[in-house]
């Protein structure tokens, strides 16, 4: 247990209060910009894979396409001849 270096009496009580009120509301509004920051962070991160994988999608979409296109391409050659 931690020992107080002071006593608290009627006339420091609200003195002593208001300390560590302040450090605990000063806490509490930094944990919540950490977690702000993570969620930001995690939402960033998510996006860019979201990103990514659509990109990669339409790659591969349009690399199909185009082999299809040969595809009837060749077909087209080989029946009018």
């Amino acid at each position: 247990m931690v020992a107080l270096d002071f006593k608290i009496t009627e006339k420091n009580a609200a003195e002593v209060y208001g300390k560590y009120h302040y450090l605990f509301v000063k806490k509490a509004i930094l944990a919540d910009q950490i977690l702000d920051d993570k969620k930001f962070k995690k939402s960033t991160t998510r996006s860019d894979y979201y990103y990514k994988a659509r990109t990669v999608f339409m790659a591969i979409l349009g690399i199909a396409a185009i082999l299809i296109l040969f595809s009837i391409r060749k077909i087209i050659k080989e029946r009018k001849e």
